[in-house]
């Protein structure tokens, strides 16, 4: 074209903006997948959480039955030293030979040598305690200690702590978005320039005045287009279009010989009257179905008959080349018909 942008230009165009739609897509996609192991992760997480306030619960009501186990132990102390006191009552006025030495020992022992109905020592109990919730370990063998360490880090790292199976993390994700958004930005406006600049280049229309009779006008869009489409809006003041090789359209006629307009083809067309300011118009892919007729003008035309186009006899001829009348010739005579148009005809007479 006359601007220097080619067809192959915005083709190229074309070809780079479906490239760079398609690395888009495919980066979307990628994220997409991110996005879903993000998911899963903070599904675990939650999960994890949730198992970390089981192991809680068992916990405290360890801790709770802890409890209840000292103060059983302490009613048992305050009972014994209940018993004591009796005990050194009865003493000091016993007559059931128990000496001195037996009350000693058992101050000696104290609350060792008591052990509770339940089985459960002061041992015992001062141990649950000195363990505290290291002592208590669930059925699954994951100890509170475990439950804290884990919630501890996932909490610290986030979603950074949590790696999706195909080794691609968040950062990477949110990486690779960020520069595909920015790659993208930058073709995308590129390409929206160079697009802007052949469009405006291109489809600058081009006006012309078409005279009465005779012209020779060349296509000049950038793309094919039907030929009545195109000239519909002027179609009453064109007799008939030829292209390059003499096909024609005959708008009278409903006769589309041409089919489309070619890009950079020239066309002769005969008008009967003249047209100023024309432009090929965009018809936006239309197009007009014919449906052949003869104008009234040519149904009334008289025949254009030359004499020469009338067949007549010029005279008939017996074998000897005589002219004869066929009336008066015998039957079963043979004799030549001569025609105007040069033909013969030979017949027998009946």
């Amino acid at each position: 074209q006359e601007d220097g942008v080619s067809q192959a230009d915005v083709d190229a165009v074309q070809a780079a903006l479906d490239t760079a739609n398609a690395n888009v897509a495919d980066l979307e996609a990628q994220l997409e997948t991110a996005n879903a192991a993000l998911a899963a992760a903070n599904a675990a997480i939650s999960e994890m959480e949730a198992l970390g306030a089981q192991y809680l619960a068992e916990y405290l009501a360890a801790v709770e039955a802890a409890a209840t186990a000292q103060a059983a132990l302490e009613a048992t102390l305050a009972n014994v030293s209940d018993l004591e006191a009796q005990l050194a009552t009865a003493m000091d006025n016993q007559e059931d030979g128990i000496g001195q030495a037996d009350v000693d020992a058992a101050y000696a022992d104290g609350a060792a040598s008591v052990t509770p109905e339940d089985g459960v020592s002061q041992a015992d109990v001062d141990a649950a305690y000195a363990d505290g919730a290291a002592s208590v370990t669930p059925e699954d063998g994951i100890g509170q200690a475990d439950v804290d360490a884990a919630a501890d880090a996932a909490y610290a790292d986030g979603a950074a702590s949590v790696t999706p199976e195909d080794g691609v993390s968040q950062a990477d994700v949110d990486s690779a978005v960020s520069d595909a958004d920015a790659i993208s930005d930058g073709i995308i406006a590129d390409l929206q320039t160079q697009l802007d600049d052949a469009l405006a280049n291109s489809c600058a229309p081009i006006f012309i005045d078409i005279v009465e009779g005779w012209n020779i006008l060349g296509y000049t869009l950038s793309y094919g287009q039907d030929v009545a489409a195109t000239l519909s809006s002027i179609e009453e003041s064109i007799q008939i279009v030829k292209d390059n090789d003499a096909n024609v359209y005959w708008p009278e006629f409903q006769f589309n010989g041409i089919g489309d307009f070619i890009p950079g083809q020239g066309y002769q067309i005969k008008t009967n009257n003249a047209i100023a300011n024309y432009t090929w118009p965009n018809m936006d892919g239309e197009r007009i179905v014919m449906s052949p007729t003869v104008p009234q003008w040519a149904a009334d035309m008289d025949v254009d008959v030359h004499p020469n186009d009338i067949r007549s006899l010029v005279k008939v001829v017996n074998m000897l080349g005589q002219e004869v009348n066929i009336e008066d010739q015998f039957t079963g005579e043979v004799v030549l018909y001569l025609y105007n148009d040069g033909t013969v005809e030979k017949k027998i007479v009946q």
